[in-house]
């Protein structure tokens, strides 16, 4: 396909005139050559997706259901600490109901995959501690054996570095969020 500014440039080369005009029947024809302002190709954002959004929301809800199960454990018997043992299961329960994240949310959720396996591995500890004790009905006290205790702390230790973990997902899910919007209003 041959441009106007080219086929311009073709018909006062050909015709002979050094002023840019062309020999035609005698009559001199002027040539304009027209400029085109180069467009830009670049892809528009492509504004959140009602699934991006939704995801998102479930992000947000792992965590406050999480942190109201342990901060009302304050007696751990038997049963809460089975309760709290679901309760951080269903992180990855959340996850999965939540749906695969975008390409574009996949920095958050890689930090909310790792979350989750934090809280599993804090039900795990809770779980051996139920297993080591023996507890039935009454409250945990304070007369466990060594090993019971090491099992709470290292199950405390885990659910904070997965509540740190999860709090930075939802920034991140957030900053992305945030970072789509503006972009794609722009």
């Amino acid at each position: 396909m041959i441009t106007a500014l080219a086929a311009g440039s073709l018909a006062s080369g050909c015709g002979g005139g050094g002023n840019g005009a062309a020999q035609t029947g005698g009559t001199a024809a002027t040539t304009s050559t027209a400029t085109t302002a180069p467009t830009t190709t670049e892809a528009a954002v492509e504004p959140l997706t009602d699934d991006e959004r939704a995801w998102v929301t479930q992000i947000h809800r792992i965590r406050p259901a999480i942190d109201k199960r342990f901060h009302h454990a304050r007696n751990l018997t038997r049963a809460t600490m089975q309760s709290l043992i679901r309760v951080l299961r269903n992180c990855n329960t959340t996850l999965r109901q939540a749906g695969p994240a975008s390409e574009r949310f996949g920095p958050a959720a890689r930090i909310a995959q790792r979350a989750c396996a934090r809280y599993g591995a804090s039900a795990r500890q809770i779980q051996k501690a139920i297993d080591i004790s023996g507890v039935g009905g009454e409250t945990y006290t304070a007369s466990a054996s060594d090993t019971e205790k090491r099992a709470l702390d290292r199950a405390f230790a885990a659910y904070g570095k997965a509540t740190d973990l999860i709090l930075r997902a939802e920034e991140k899910a957030d900053e992305i969020r945030s970072q789509i919007e503006a972009e794609a209003g722009s």
